[in-house]
C-alpha cells in the first residue's frame, strides 16, 4: 500500500473504505497488516445499508423476501459492487441462491433495469 511507503512525516494520510478491511479478512498473504501497520484516527463516513426490491416482486417485508427467495432459488437477482463487497457479503449471509448482477459502483446497480429483473 502506497501510504506505507511514504515517510512518516505527518503530511500523508489515507482515506480508506471498508474494502481494505474486507481484503485483510478474505485474502491471505497481504503485504501489510492493517491492524499493525496503520492507525485509525477518525471515522469520516458512516453509511447505512438498505434492502430495496422492485415493486413487481410480491413481497412487502424482509420476512416475505426471505420466504420468497427460499421458495424460488435462482429466480431473484441482486446487485452489488462485486465479490467481497459489503453488499455481496451481506447477501451471502442469508445463504440464498440468487443470481448476481455485478456493478463497479452501486449507483448503476440502483438505476439500471437489468439489476431489477
Amino acid at each position: 500500500m502506497w501510504v506505507l511507503a511514504t515517510p512518516a512525516d505527518g503530511y500523508t494520510f489515507a482515506m480508506l473504505a471498508n474494502g481494505i478491511i474486507i481484503d485483510q479478512v478474505l485474502k491471505k498473504g497481504a503485504d501489510f497488516d492493517i491492524r499493525k501497520d496503520l492507525i485509525p484516527v477518525a471515522r469520516a463516513v458512516q453509511a447505512p445499508m438498505g434492502v430495496f426490491v422492485s415493486n413487481t416482486l410480491p413481497v412487502n417485508s424482509v420476512k416475505e423476501l426471505v420466504e420468497y427467495a427460499r421458495k424460488n432459488p435462482g429466480k431473484i437477482n441482486y446487485a452489488s459492487s462485486g465479490v467481497g463487497s459489503v453488499g455481496q457479503l451481506l447477501t451471502e449471509r442469508f445463504r440464498w441462491q440468487l443470481a448476481s448482477a455485478w456493478f463497479m459502483t452501486l449507483t448503476p446497480a440502483a438505476t439500471q433495469p437489468s439489476a431489477w429483473h
